[in-house]
């Protein structure tokens, strides 16, 4: 197995236990409604997503975050990798074939729904 799939296999993996995937836009009245895919995955660890970001060729991370549970306890700061529009459909095409589960199914909505497949 070569490291590039092993590397993407990594991605996944991530992407399964801490990301997600909607159809993010607008929904104003002023405007008409449009939608895009948008992929994102939170991590306490910067680095993690940094290599993420590395592996996937995209996306920006933003934080940290400062995170307070609701029974008022500080957490670790939050970072979050986030991507948008055609090339979130790129990766999500790239991370699908080894998302199985919840996420898989998300992923598989938004590209239809992208696609016109609802």
């Amino acid at each position: 197995m070569t490291s590039k799939r092993l590397n993407i296999q990594w991605a996944a993996g991530l992407y399964e236990g801490e990301g997600s995937c909607y159809l993010a836009g607008s929904n104003s009245k002023a405007k008409a409604q449009y939608r895009y895919p948008e992929l994102q995955v939170g991590s306490t660890d910067r680095d993690v997503l940094v290599e993420f970001q590395r592996i996937v060729k995209g996306g920006s991370i933003n934080g940290p975050y400062n995170t307070v549970h609701k029974d008022g306890l500080e957490r670790k700061d939050m970072y979050q990798w986030r991507l948008r529009g055609t090339e979130a459909v790129r990766i999500a095409q790239r991370l699908r074939p080894y998302v199985n589960g919840r996420r898989g199914a998300k992923i598989d909505q938004v590209l239809a729904a992208k696609h016109g497949r609802q």
